[in-house]
């Protein structure tokens, strides 16, 4: 649909998708979860690969509720064996 395996693709390598990030969070309302969602669940998926990226580091460090819905969905993939 719309090659968006290729567009993930690209805007990963090109580090890009940081950038779309931050784009969709500041230019939709929570009601348009869908789109959240998804920008979360690839963000999610591509952990390792974004967490050594600059541009991501930045993007966490800035805060936000991109990073409070990143990690509610990191929660939900890493459950802790252990109870602390």
């Amino acid at each position: 649909m719309f090659f968006l395996k290729d567009l993930k693709a690209l805007a990963l390598k090109n580090d890009l998708f940081p950038e779309c990030i931050q784009e969709v969070y500041k230019s939709t309302y929570k009601q348009d979860w869908g789109i959240w969602s998804a920008v979360v669940e690839v963000a999610a998926s591509h952990i390792y690969d974004l967490s050594n990226k600059r541009i991501f580091k930045d993007l966490i460090r800035k805060g936000g509720d991109f990073v409070v819905d990143y990690f509610k969905k990191l929660q939900q993939i890493i459950k802790p064996n252990k109870v602390w």
